[in-house]
Protein backbone atom coordinates (compact mmCIF):
# COMPACT_ATOMS: atom_id res chain seq x y z
CA UNK A 1 0.00 0.00 0.00
CA UNK A 2 1.59 3.29 -0.76
CA UNK A 3 1.37 5.95 1.70
CA UNK A 4 -1.03 8.55 -0.21
CA UNK A 5 -4.09 8.26 2.30
CA UNK A 6 -5.40 9.95 5.40
CA UNK A 7 -3.13 9.24 8.32
CA UNK A 8 -5.91 8.55 10.30
CA UNK A 9 -7.15 5.33 8.11
CA UNK A 10 -3.65 3.63 8.97
CA UNK A 11 -3.63 3.45 12.83
CA UNK A 12 -5.57 0.38 13.72
CA UNK A 13 -2.89 -1.27 10.57
CA UNK A 14 -0.53 -4.02 11.86
CA UNK A 15 1.09 -4.43 8.68
CA UNK A 16 1.79 -1.81 5.88
CA UNK A 17 4.01 -2.05 2.90
CA UNK A 18 5.18 1.14 1.68
CA UNK A 19 8.06 -0.28 -1.18
CA UNK A 20 8.96 2.40 -3.61
CA UNK A 21 7.32 5.29 -2.68
CA UNK A 22 9.02 7.82 -4.13
CA UNK A 23 7.42 10.74 -2.00
CA UNK A 24 7.26 9.64 0.97
CA UNK A 25 9.16 11.25 3.97
CA UNK A 26 7.90 10.34 7.09
CA UNK A 27 5.79 7.81 8.39
CA UNK A 28 3.08 7.91 11.22
CA UNK A 29 3.79 6.40 14.52
CA UNK A 30 1.18 3.89 14.51
CA UNK A 31 0.96 2.05 17.39
CA UNK A 32 -0.60 -1.35 16.43
CA UNK A 33 2.01 -1.78 13.24
CA UNK A 34 4.19 -5.15 13.94
CA UNK A 35 5.41 -5.22 10.17
CA UNK A 36 6.73 -2.32 8.16
CA UNK A 37 8.10 -2.71 4.69
CA UNK A 38 9.65 0.88 3.38
CA UNK A 39 12.00 -0.46 1.41
CA UNK A 40 13.23 1.63 -2.03
CA UNK A 41 12.11 5.78 -0.21
CA UNK A 42 14.50 7.45 -1.61
CA UNK A 43 13.53 10.67 0.94
CA UNK A 44 12.24 9.09 3.68
CA UNK A 45 15.22 9.90 6.50
CA UNK A 46 13.22 8.58 9.76
CA UNK A 47 11.11 5.25 11.43
CA UNK A 48 9.01 6.07 14.37
CA UNK A 49 9.85 4.12 17.37
CA UNK A 50 6.91 1.92 17.27
CA UNK A 51 6.36 0.13 19.86
CA UNK A 52 5.70 -3.31 19.30
CA UNK A 53 7.02 -3.72 15.61
CA UNK A 54 8.59 -7.07 15.00
CA UNK A 55 9.73 -6.48 11.39
CA UNK A 56 11.72 -3.60 9.53
CA UNK A 57 12.69 -3.52 5.73
CA UNK A 58 13.97 -0.19 5.00
CA UNK A 59 16.49 -1.66 2.44
CA UNK A 60 17.85 1.09 -0.57
CA UNK A 61 17.04 4.05 1.99
CA UNK A 62 20.05 6.35 1.56
CA UNK A 63 18.81 9.93 3.99
CA UNK A 64 18.41 6.73 6.60
CA UNK A 65 21.51 7.49 9.17
CA UNK A 66 20.12 6.03 12.17
CA UNK A 67 17.13 3.54 13.62
CA UNK A 68 15.24 3.79 16.41
CA UNK A 69 15.83 1.12 19.55
CA UNK A 70 12.83 -1.04 19.57
CA UNK A 71 12.79 -3.78 22.08
CA UNK A 72 10.78 -5.73 20.25
CA UNK A 73 12.39 -5.85 17.58
CA UNK A 74 13.19 -9.81 15.98
CA UNK A 75 13.83 -8.59 12.33
CA UNK A 76 15.98 -6.02 10.44
CA UNK A 77 17.19 -5.68 7.05
CA UNK A 78 18.22 -2.78 6.23
CA UNK A 79 20.97 -3.37 3.48
CA UNK A 80 21.96 -0.91 1.25
CA UNK A 81 21.53 1.72 3.07
CA UNK A 82 24.48 3.84 2.63
CA UNK A 83 24.37 6.78 4.81
CA UNK A 84 23.63 4.63 7.95
CA UNK A 85 26.42 4.53 10.55
CA UNK A 86 24.95 2.94 13.64
CA UNK A 87 22.81 -0.04 14.90
CA UNK A 88 20.83 -0.33 17.87
CA UNK A 89 21.72 -3.31 20.59
CA UNK A 90 17.99 -4.73 19.94
CA UNK A 91 17.64 -6.93 22.71
CA UNK A 92 15.56 -9.83 20.58
CA UNK A 93 16.82 -9.51 17.63
CA UNK A 94 17.46 -13.00 15.71
CA UNK A 95 17.58 -11.96 12.30
CA UNK A 96 20.24 -8.78 10.65
CA UNK A 97 20.79 -7.97 7.19
CA UNK A 98 23.22 -4.81 6.26
CA UNK A 99 25.18 -5.64 3.77
CA UNK A 100 26.28 -2.72 1.69
CA UNK A 101 25.93 -0.52 4.60
CA UNK A 102 29.12 1.74 3.24
CA UNK A 103 29.63 4.01 6.94
CA UNK A 104 28.65 1.26 9.18
CA UNK A 105 31.80 0.23 11.45
CA UNK A 106 30.58 -2.52 14.12
CA UNK A 107 27.76 -4.99 14.18
CA UNK A 108 26.69 -4.74 17.77
CA UNK A 109 26.84 -7.77 20.35
CA UNK A 110 22.87 -8.89 19.54
CA UNK A 111 22.75 -11.71 22.07
CA UNK A 112 19.98 -13.23 20.39
CA UNK A 113 20.94 -12.91 16.93
CA UNK A 114 20.98 -16.50 14.28
CA UNK A 115 21.10 -14.82 11.11
CA UNK A 116 23.58 -12.32 10.05
CA UNK A 117 24.30 -11.15 6.78
CA UNK A 118 27.17 -8.52 6.47
CA UNK A 119 28.71 -8.71 3.22
CA UNK A 120 30.58 -5.93 1.02
CA UNK A 121 30.39 -3.55 4.43
CA UNK A 122 33.60 -2.36 3.97
CA UNK A 123 34.58 -0.23 7.23
CA UNK A 124 33.63 -3.34 9.26
CA UNK A 125 36.58 -5.17 10.54
CA UNK A 126 35.43 -7.27 13.34
CA UNK A 127 33.00 -9.90 13.99
CA UNK A 128 31.34 -10.18 17.11
CA UNK A 129 31.21 -13.35 19.34
CA UNK A 130 27.32 -13.99 18.80
CA UNK A 131 26.95 -17.36 20.68
CA UNK A 132 23.36 -18.30 19.54
CA UNK A 133 24.53 -17.11 15.90
CA UNK A 134 23.64 -20.00 13.23
CA UNK A 135 24.50 -18.51 9.53
CA UNK A 136 27.04 -15.86 8.61
CA UNK A 137 27.66 -14.39 5.65
CA UNK A 138 30.55 -12.10 5.56
CA UNK A 139 32.06 -11.87 2.51
CA UNK A 140 34.81 -9.36 0.96
CA UNK A 141 35.37 -8.05 4.73
CA UNK A 142 38.38 -6.88 5.88
CA UNK A 143 38.08 -8.93 8.60
CA UNK A 144 41.06 -10.63 10.43
CA UNK A 145 39.83 -13.51 12.11
CA UNK A 146 36.50 -15.22 12.45
CA UNK A 147 35.32 -16.20 16.68
CA UNK A 148 35.10 -19.38 17.37
CA UNK A 149 31.14 -19.46 17.48
CA UNK A 150 30.34 -22.81 18.33
CA UNK A 151 26.16 -23.10 17.03
CA UNK A 152 27.15 -21.45 13.85
CA UNK A 153 25.96 -24.21 10.95
CA UNK A 154 26.42 -22.11 7.56
CA UNK A 155 29.30 -19.41 6.49
CA UNK A 156 30.01 -17.81 3.89
CA UNK A 157 33.41 -15.60 4.05
CA UNK A 158 34.16 -15.76 0.62
CA UNK A 159 36.84 -12.80 -0.91
CA UNK A 160 38.17 -12.54 2.36
CA UNK A 161 41.50 -11.30 0.91
CA UNK A 162 42.79 -10.44 4.99
CA UNK A 163 41.46 -13.80 6.89
CA UNK A 164 44.03 -16.45 6.52
CA UNK A 165 42.38 -19.01 8.96
CA UNK A 166 39.10 -20.51 9.20
CA UNK A 167 38.23 -21.99 12.95
CA UNK A 168 37.51 -25.61 13.35
CA UNK A 169 33.43 -24.91 13.67
CA UNK A 170 32.25 -28.57 14.96
CA UNK A 171 28.70 -27.93 13.72
CA UNK A 172 29.68 -25.97 10.29
CA UNK A 173 27.23 -28.02 7.70
CA UNK A 174 28.12 -25.22 4.63
CA UNK A 175 31.24 -23.32 4.29
CA UNK A 176 31.82 -20.89 1.20
CA UNK A 177 35.46 -19.91 1.44
CA UNK A 178 35.75 -19.02 -2.28
CA UNK A 179 39.01 -16.41 -3.44
CA UNK A 180 40.37 -16.55 -0.47
CA UNK A 181 44.03 -16.83 0.32
CA UNK A 182 44.18 -19.11 2.69
CA UNK A 183 46.48 -22.78 2.45
CA UNK A 184 44.38 -25.07 4.27
CA UNK A 185 41.16 -26.34 4.29
CA UNK A 186 39.96 -27.01 8.06
CA UNK A 187 38.71 -30.82 8.87
CA UNK A 188 35.23 -30.39 9.74
CA UNK A 189 33.34 -33.53 10.54
CA UNK A 190 30.24 -32.50 9.17
CA UNK A 191 30.43 -30.76 6.75
CA UNK A 192 28.55 -31.68 3.81
CA UNK A 193 29.10 -28.90 1.55
CA UNK A 194 32.28 -27.05 0.67
CA UNK A 195 32.95 -24.42 -2.04
CA UNK A 196 36.42 -23.11 -2.14
CA UNK A 197 37.05 -21.98 -6.22
CA UNK A 198 39.57 -19.52 -7.13
CA UNK A 199 41.64 -20.43 -3.43
CA UNK A 200 44.61 -20.47 -5.37
CA UNK A 201 47.24 -21.39 -2.22
CA UNK A 202 45.20 -24.82 -1.90
CA UNK A 203 47.46 -28.24 -2.47
CA UNK A 204 45.07 -30.98 -0.99
CA UNK A 205 41.45 -31.25 0.40
CA UNK A 206 41.13 -33.01 4.00
CA UNK A 207 39.05 -36.08 3.13
CA UNK A 208 35.57 -35.21 5.08
CA UNK A 209 33.68 -38.45 6.25
CA UNK A 210 30.18 -36.26 5.39
CA UNK A 211 30.91 -34.01 2.59
CA UNK A 212 28.46 -34.01 -0.03
CA UNK A 213 29.24 -31.47 -2.58
CA UNK A 214 32.69 -29.78 -2.99
CA UNK A 215 33.27 -27.00 -5.78
CA UNK A 216 37.02 -26.57 -6.26
CA UNK A 217 37.01 -25.00 -9.45
CA UNK A 218 39.98 -23.03 -10.34
CA UNK A 219 41.88 -23.96 -7.69
CA UNK A 220 45.00 -24.30 -10.09
CA UNK A 221 47.43 -25.74 -7.26
CA UNK A 222 45.52 -28.55 -6.27
CA UNK A 223 47.53 -31.76 -6.74
CA UNK A 224 44.66 -34.19 -5.66
CA UNK A 225 40.87 -34.86 -4.81
CA UNK A 226 40.54 -37.47 -1.56
CA UNK A 227 37.82 -40.39 -1.81
CA UNK A 228 34.99 -38.86 -0.27
CA UNK A 229 32.73 -41.46 0.55
CA UNK A 230 29.25 -39.55 0.38
CA UNK A 231 30.41 -37.25 -2.69
CA UNK A 232 27.49 -36.95 -4.94
CA UNK A 233 28.54 -33.18 -6.68
CA UNK A 234 31.98 -32.68 -7.72
CA UNK A 235 32.98 -29.10 -9.53
CA UNK A 236 36.94 -29.25 -10.44
CA UNK A 237 37.19 -26.90 -13.40
CA UNK A 238 40.40 -25.24 -14.22
CA UNK A 239 42.38 -27.15 -12.01
CA UNK A 240 45.65 -27.63 -13.72
CA UNK A 241 47.94 -29.95 -11.28
CA UNK A 242 44.81 -32.17 -11.10
CA UNK A 243 46.32 -35.49 -12.96
CA UNK A 244 43.52 -37.83 -12.53
CA UNK A 245 39.86 -38.40 -10.62
CA UNK A 246 39.27 -40.42 -7.19
CA UNK A 247 36.87 -43.03 -6.50
CA UNK A 248 33.81 -41.57 -5.63
CA UNK A 249 31.31 -44.42 -5.31
CA UNK A 250 28.15 -42.41 -5.11
CA UNK A 251 29.37 -39.66 -7.76
CA UNK A 252 26.05 -38.06 -9.56
CA UNK A 253 26.96 -34.68 -10.78
CA UNK A 254 30.84 -34.31 -12.52
CA UNK A 255 31.86 -31.37 -14.23
CA UNK A 256 35.77 -30.67 -14.92
CA UNK A 257 35.84 -28.56 -17.46
CA UNK A 258 39.58 -27.75 -19.47
CA UNK A 259 41.81 -30.35 -16.96
CA UNK A 260 44.37 -32.02 -17.65
CA UNK A 261 43.74 -36.00 -17.21
CA UNK A 262 43.10 -38.62 -19.60
CA UNK A 263 40.41 -40.99 -18.58
CA UNK A 264 36.80 -40.26 -16.67
CA UNK A 265 36.68 -43.57 -14.45
CA UNK A 266 33.67 -45.29 -14.38
CA UNK A 267 31.27 -44.03 -12.14
CA UNK A 268 28.01 -46.50 -11.72
CA UNK A 269 26.05 -43.37 -10.43
CA UNK A 270 26.91 -40.71 -12.80
CA UNK A 271 24.00 -38.95 -14.32
CA UNK A 272 25.20 -35.64 -15.46
CA UNK A 273 28.93 -34.97 -17.01
CA UNK A 274 30.34 -32.16 -18.44
CA UNK A 275 33.94 -32.35 -19.49
CA UNK A 276 34.55 -29.63 -22.18
CA UNK A 277 37.92 -28.15 -23.55
CA UNK A 278 40.08 -31.33 -21.57
CA UNK A 279 42.97 -31.43 -24.06
CA UNK A 280 44.65 -34.83 -22.62
CA UNK A 281 41.41 -36.51 -22.51
CA UNK A 282 41.15 -39.85 -24.35
CA UNK A 283 38.35 -42.24 -22.94
CA UNK A 284 35.66 -41.98 -21.18
CA UNK A 285 34.56 -45.23 -19.08
CA UNK A 286 30.91 -47.07 -19.07
CA UNK A 287 28.57 -44.35 -17.22
CA UNK A 288 25.22 -46.77 -17.58
CA UNK A 289 23.07 -44.42 -15.91
CA UNK A 290 24.36 -41.10 -17.51
CA UNK A 291 21.74 -39.10 -19.42
CA UNK A 292 23.72 -35.88 -20.20
CA UNK A 293 27.22 -36.09 -21.52
CA UNK A 294 29.21 -32.84 -22.75
CA UNK A 295 32.66 -33.11 -24.04
CA UNK A 296 32.86 -30.92 -26.56
CA UNK A 297 36.65 -29.76 -27.81
CA UNK A 298 38.52 -32.32 -26.37
CA UNK A 299 41.21 -33.07 -29.28
CA UNK A 300 42.48 -36.56 -28.27
CA UNK A 301 39.00 -37.73 -27.61
CA UNK A 302 38.67 -41.12 -29.51
CA UNK A 303 35.98 -42.87 -27.33
CA UNK A 304 32.70 -42.48 -26.06
CA UNK A 305 30.89 -45.74 -25.09
CA UNK A 306 27.68 -46.10 -25.83
CA UNK A 307 25.25 -45.47 -23.14
CA UNK A 308 21.74 -46.56 -22.86
CA UNK A 309 19.71 -43.69 -20.58
CA UNK A 310 22.04 -40.67 -22.53
CA UNK A 311 19.55 -38.04 -22.92
CA UNK A 312 21.82 -35.51 -24.31
CA UNK A 313 25.29 -35.48 -26.37
CA UNK A 314 27.56 -32.69 -27.16
CA UNK A 315 30.58 -33.40 -28.56
CA UNK A 316 31.76 -31.13 -31.30
CA UNK A 317 35.36 -30.10 -31.42
CA UNK A 318 36.33 -33.74 -30.64
CA UNK A 319 38.66 -34.03 -34.00
CA UNK A 320 40.11 -37.92 -33.14
CA UNK A 321 36.19 -39.13 -32.24
CA UNK A 322 35.56 -41.03 -35.15
CA UNK A 323 32.98 -43.56 -34.27
CA UNK A 324 29.81 -43.11 -31.35
CA UNK A 325 26.70 -44.90 -31.56
CA UNK A 326 23.69 -43.63 -29.78
CA UNK A 327 20.05 -44.42 -28.81
CA UNK A 328 17.51 -42.72 -31.70
CA UNK A 329 16.25 -40.65 -29.10
CA UNK A 330 19.61 -39.25 -27.74
CA UNK A 331 19.87 -35.42 -28.61
CA UNK A 332 23.19 -35.02 -30.63
CA UNK A 333 25.30 -31.92 -31.21
CA UNK A 334 28.00 -32.62 -32.67
CA UNK A 335 30.33 -33.46 -35.72
CA UNK A 336 29.92 -36.98 -37.26
CA UNK A 337 27.01 -38.05 -39.62
CA UNK A 338 24.66 -40.38 -37.82
CA UNK A 339 23.14 -43.07 -39.84
CA UNK A 340 19.63 -45.56 -38.36
CA UNK A 341 20.10 -48.91 -38.07
CA UNK A 342 17.08 -51.30 -38.14
CA UNK A 343 17.16 -51.01 -34.13
CA UNK A 344 16.69 -48.22 -31.30
CA UNK A 345 20.40 -47.15 -32.38
CA UNK A 346 21.81 -44.36 -34.72
CA UNK A 347 25.96 -44.65 -35.32
CA UNK A 348 28.17 -42.55 -37.41
CA UNK A 349 29.18 -42.71 -41.07
CA UNK A 350 32.52 -43.92 -40.19
CA UNK A 351 31.18 -46.99 -37.73
CA UNK A 352 28.03 -48.17 -40.59
CA UNK A 353 30.76 -48.43 -43.68
CA UNK A 354 33.44 -50.69 -41.22
CA UNK A 355 30.53 -52.36 -40.70
CA UNK A 356 29.33 -53.03 -44.18
CA UNK A 357 32.94 -54.11 -45.02
CA UNK A 358 32.91 -56.84 -42.54
CA UNK A 359 29.28 -58.38 -43.47
CA UNK A 360 30.13 -58.15 -47.31
CA UNK A 361 33.87 -60.23 -46.34
CA UNK A 362 32.00 -62.62 -44.21
CA UNK A 363 29.21 -62.89 -46.16
CA UNK A 364 26.72 -61.52 -43.11
CA UNK A 365 22.99 -61.21 -44.52
CA UNK A 366 21.15 -59.58 -41.86
CA UNK A 367 21.81 -58.13 -38.46
CA UNK A 368 18.93 -58.64 -36.39
CA UNK A 369 19.70 -56.87 -32.95
CA UNK A 370 21.98 -54.27 -31.72
CA UNK A 371 21.43 -54.76 -28.04
CA UNK A 372 24.76 -55.83 -27.13
CA UNK A 373 26.47 -52.61 -28.16
CA UNK A 374 26.12 -51.50 -24.48
CA UNK A 375 28.91 -53.93 -24.22
CA UNK A 376 31.81 -52.00 -25.77
CA UNK A 377 35.02 -51.90 -23.94
CA UNK A 378 38.80 -51.07 -24.97
CA UNK A 379 41.16 -53.95 -25.09
CA UNK A 380 44.91 -54.29 -26.08
CA UNK A 381 45.39 -57.08 -28.22
CA UNK A 382 49.01 -57.14 -29.39
CA UNK A 383 48.34 -60.93 -32.09
CA UNK A 384 46.25 -58.45 -34.58
CA UNK A 385 49.04 -55.28 -34.68
CA UNK A 386 48.09 -55.07 -38.77
CA UNK A 387 44.43 -56.11 -39.19
CA UNK A 388 41.36 -53.41 -39.49
CA UNK A 389 39.10 -55.41 -37.69
CA UNK A 390 39.08 -59.45 -36.39
CA UNK A 391 35.91 -61.34 -36.21
CA UNK A 392 34.38 -65.09 -34.90
CA UNK A 393 30.83 -66.96 -34.55
CA UNK A 394 30.16 -68.38 -31.35
CA UNK A 395 26.45 -69.43 -30.54
CA UNK A 396 24.96 -67.39 -33.35
CA UNK A 397 26.75 -64.54 -32.31
CA UNK A 398 29.30 -62.39 -33.90
CA UNK A 399 31.81 -60.12 -32.48
CA UNK A 400 33.56 -58.07 -34.51
CA UNK A 401 36.70 -55.95 -32.73
CA UNK A 402 38.65 -53.07 -34.80
CA UNK A 403 41.95 -51.65 -33.80
CA UNK A 404 43.03 -48.19 -33.79
CA UNK A 405 46.29 -46.31 -34.35
CA UNK A 406 47.29 -47.14 -30.98
CA UNK A 407 46.72 -50.53 -31.42
CA UNK A 408 43.67 -50.45 -28.70
CA UNK A 409 40.57 -52.36 -30.03
CA UNK A 410 36.61 -51.62 -29.46
CA UNK A 411 34.89 -54.59 -29.09
CA UNK A 412 31.11 -54.87 -30.19
CA UNK A 413 29.12 -57.70 -29.77
CA UNK A 414 25.63 -58.38 -31.60
CA UNK A 415 23.01 -61.18 -33.04
CA UNK A 416 23.08 -61.98 -36.12
CA UNK A 417 21.60 -64.98 -39.02
CA UNK A 418 24.00 -65.93 -41.88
Amino acid sequence: MCFACNENSLLNYSNIELRCCVQIKKIPNIVSLRYLDCSSSPYLCIIPNFTFLLYIKCSYCPQIKTLPYIETLDTLICSSCINLEFIPEYKYLTHLECYSCDKLTYIPNLEYLEYLECSSCENINDIPNLKNLRELYCRGLSILEIPNIKNLKRLDCSHCLLLLYIPVFKKLDILYCNGMRIRDIPYIENLTELHCSLCINIRYIPNIPNLKYLDCSSCEYLETIPSFKKLTHLICDNCYYLDKLPILKNLKILRCVECYFDIIPQYNKLLELKCNSCDNLKYISSLEKLNILECYNCPNLTFIPLIRRLKYLKSYGCNKLKNIIIKKDTLYNGDLNLKKTNSDFLISDNLSNSLMNVYRKYKINKVLSYSNYLQINYYSNPNYPNILYHIYKKNDKCAITFINKNNKLIFLSFQIST
